[in-house]
């Protein structure tokens, strides 16, 4: 099977670091969709956010995914809120998505307290944020995903587990 390999789930949820890691082993060009967007911006994600605003935002990340969608060999970390747009889920399902399910407080745990301010949707109340979150978007990570896999375990175990799953879907 040709096409991206896209990766999506919770912010923290370890897309951008077993998406490396599957790129590698893939044999494939990695790309952070965030990193795309702040390029394009010209400025960090939470300065998008602060200065242009989420609506804003949301229009860069959609053309970033575009742009990516393009490229068949890639293995892309989606931002967690790219399955957001309906749009974006037509894309991404042209590829393969990969779902990496964390709950909450484990993805809470991922992240240190000195980067919570340059996550501008967990600045108020990041617990109950990503439940939250995690209840407006599981539905749609779900509705794009061919393959979902546990992200709470160790990563070489989730590496291992994502390389049976991807070649029998005939990815390589």
């Amino acid at each position: 099977m040709r096409g991206p390999v896209y990766l999506v789930g919770m912010m923290a949820s370890g897309k951008s670091t077993i998406g490396k890691l599957l790129a590698r082993r893939l044999g494939r060009p990695f790309l952070d969709l965030d990193q795309a967007v702040e390029r394009r911006a010209r400025m960090s994600v939470a300065r998008v956010f602060a200065t242009r605003g989420e609506r804003h935002f949301r229009r860069v990340e959609a053309l970033a995914l575009k742009a990516a969608s393009k490229r068949s060999e890639l293995v892309v970390a989606t931002g967690g809120g790219a399955v957001i747009r309906a749009a974006n889920r037509l894309l991404l399902k042209r590829g393969v998505v990969v779902y990496l399910r964390a709950r909450p407080a484990k993805i809470l745990a991922r992240v240190p307290l000195e980067q919570l301010h340059a996550r501008p949707l967990l600045a108020k109340g990041p617990l109950a944020a990503l439940k939250k979150l995690r209840a407006l978007r599981g539905p749609l990570y779900r509705e794009v995903a061919a393959v979902t896999q546990n992200a709470e375990l160790p990563r070489a175990r989730v590496l291992s587990a994502l390389l049976r799953r991807l070649k029998s879907l005939g990815v390589s």
